[in-house]
């Protein structure tokens, strides 16, 4: 099995300098957990029945649920995740994407009020108002949203050359001149604690053969430095970045193994990995190349 599905082994992440805002900061309050819907349809265009929001949250909290984060909105959301405001074991953007995508793509759904504590370490952050309440948990249903969009059936049916989603891996180029030792760690961090809410069906599935255990061993090993086998030596900073243009495909191998445990044999187009490169143009169609987009 792969070393990294153990249970209690989350660890602690220092506030990223990518988006950590210095300064005074403003009176907050303490947030208990409760459902609450973002956004109703408007009685008429241009109005929200959600409340007196500014235009900022506006746009936030009434578009489409199952639309993609900007990377604006998701810069404010990993800001907030990464102040002190938030427990320091929160996740960040990173480590949430990996989270989601393994909770979407594996055994079963998780339902809102089991995964959204785990963001925040089951301690409740502490929120400014109730506008940045309803800001930051409307980003992050949104993005919850958006992935179940991305690996829905309607979507699955367009599988080939392109990828039903390209992770998102952050690099801390101003932080640390030795981030690239550990880029997408925090990413297949997060993809293990995903496998830890349905912890006795994924390990039963990785015991019974390398049918499943191969790509998350694989997407692991991003985590570890490594694969669980001893005699494979660690991943270079070359061998990382090779399987971060793979983990488009891995992500897809783990979706259609537990599609097929679920429903039977699914037609599945297999990749010959990489199918994206460095200097390809990025999947996500923002015309950079992968290198400086989705793969940095």
């Amino acid at each position: 099995m792969p070393s990294g599905l153990k249970p209690g082994s989350q660890r602690q992440r220092q506030p990223s300098p990518r988006y950590r805002h210095a300064g005074a900061m403003t009176p907050v309050r303490a947030f208990t957990w409760q459902p609450r819907k973002v956004c109703v349809p408007a009685p008429h265009p241009g109005s929200c029945r959600t409340g007196a929001y500014n235009a900022q949250l506006h746009r936030s909290t009434c578009t489409a649920m199952n639309t993609p984060l900007s990377d604006e909105e998701l810069e404010r959301l990993d800001a907030f995740l990464m102040s002190p405001r938030t427990p320091d074991e929160t996740m960040d953007v990173e480590t949430l994407d990996g989270f989601l995508v393994a909770l979407q793509i594996g055994p079963e759904p998780l339902p809102e009020a089991e995964w959204l504590p785990q963001v925040f370490a089951g301690t409740p952050p502490e929120f400014a108002d109730a506008v940045e309440a309803d800001e930051v948990l409307g980003l992050l249903r949104r993005h919850a949203a958006s992935l179940a969009e991305a690996f829905g059936p309607k979507q699955r049916q367009r599988v080939g050359e392109e990828p039903l989603y390209v992770p998102i891996v952050l690099s801390d180029e101003g932080a640390d001149e030795h981030w690239q030792d550990s880029l997408g760690a925090y990413w297949a961090g997060g993809f293990r604690l995903g496998m830890l809410a349905h912890e006795s069906q994924w390990q039963a599935a990785l015991d019974e053969g390398e049918t499943l255990y191969e790509p998350v061993a694989a997407i692991l090993a991003l985590e570890h430095g490594q694969e669980p086998e001893d005699d494979v030596p660690a991943l270079g900073r070359a061998q990382r970045e090779e399987r971060i243009s793979e983990l488009p495909w891995l992500i897809e191998d783990v979706m259609f193994y537990w599609l097929e445990r679920k429903y039977g044999r699914v037609d599945t187009v297999r990749h010959a990995q990489p199918k994206v490169g460095r200097n390809d143009p990025c999947p996500c169609g923002s015309g950079q190349k992968y290198k400086k987009c989705h793969g940095a």
